[in-house]
């Protein structure tokens, strides 16, 4: 599964913008295992915008929490 976030940039100038998330009862799927948290560095251009996908899995049965 994939949690997303889309980001937009309503300025006239780039943006560096820094995007995280952090997950209970959710395994987020990076390089690094057993991480809780994990986060984004992207510049969006003015006038744009830009969609970031957290890949994810679930832990246990029950609910997930973002």
């Amino acid at each position: 599964a994939h949690f997303s976030v889309i980001l937009q940039n309503q300025t006239d100038q780039s943006l560096l913008l820094h995007a995280g998330l952090r997950a209970t009862n959710a395994k987020l799927l990076t390089s690094q295992t057993n991480q809780q948290a994990v986060g984004y560095s992207i510049v969006i251009q003015p006038s744009k915008r830009a969609a970031l996908r957290f890949p994810v899995t679930t832990i246990h049965s029950g609910i997930a929490r973002f």
